[in-house]
């Protein structure tokens, strides 16, 4: 133990580690914060128009708060990737595997990480892990951009276990590896916002039916036994767990 603590690999994995967590903190409570700025501080009547209805309070400084240890576990398994960048099937030409697969692996992607968030979302439901665990994300009733993050540090590693397995298993470009985490991360700060800019016209249209909406997720923070998506509607709607809107 001792021999690893003062070899390259310790200094390298605590340096990545601890670059990846600063940049994390950075972007992440810039991002949520820019966006808790633009909607929940503005006067403008406009914005508050977009403002969903709830009968509960925002609790942002709590949300916030919780965020940190999810960046933490996230951070670290980044850097334990980083690690085993050997066993991984990273690639670095796009037109090494054709351009082709180059654009539809990070399409497949969003999709094949709509599924594995729909049935782990799902499992968090069941009562005993709901009770210990989904519970602490569920306290935020009115959620702001800042609980996107906000998680039981176990319900972190299960989410953040999806990215490693994937840079892992599958041949992707860094370039896939930066979009999925910058998906992932601006849609969970959408579907938190609380407030739905989209038109009344497109969110009833079959396009916009498609997406899964603040409103959405709102509703299921609120107590509502279904709406579990991320991305799509797809998984809610094959089980009969959508809650239409209002």
């Amino acid at each position: 133990m001792d021999s690893f603590f003062n070899s390259n690999v310790a200094v390298q994995f605590l340096s990545i580690f601890v670059i990846g967590l600063l940049t994390r903190i950075v972007v992440y409570y810039g991002l949520t914060g820019l966006a808790y700025l633009f909607f929940w501080q503005s006067k403008n009547p406009t914005v508050q128009n977009m403002r969903l209805k709830t009968r509960f309070e925002s609790q942002p400084k709590a949300e916030a708060l919780w965020a940190l240890p999810t960046l933490v576990i996230f951070s670290f398994s980044l850097a334990l990737i980083f690690q085993l960048k050997s066993f991984t099937k990273l690639y670095f030409s796009i037109y090494e595997l054709g351009l082709g697969y180059f654009v539809a692996i990070p399409i497949f992607l969003v999709f094949l990480h709509d599924a594995y968030f729909y049935f782990t979302h799902r499992l968090m439901h069941w009562e005993k892990f709901y009770k210990k665990v989904h519970y602490l994300h569920h306290r935020f009733k009115a959620p702001t951009p800042f609980a996107a993050l906000a998680f039981h540090p176990l319900e972190a590693v299960v989410d953040g276990f999806f990215a490693p397995v994937v840079i892992l298993l599958l041949p992707l470009h860094p370039f896939h590896v930066f979009l999925l985490f910058a998906l992932m991360l601006v849609n969970n700060v959408y579907i938190h916002l609380g407030y739905e800019f989209k038109s009344l016209k497109f969110q009833q249209s079959k396009l916009g039916r498609i997406f899964f909406s603040p409103e959405l997720h709102l509703r299921h923070h609120e107590g509502l036994k279904g709406n579990f998506g991320l991305y799509f509607t797809f998984w809610d709607h094959f089980f009969g767990t959508l809650v239409k809107r209002n």
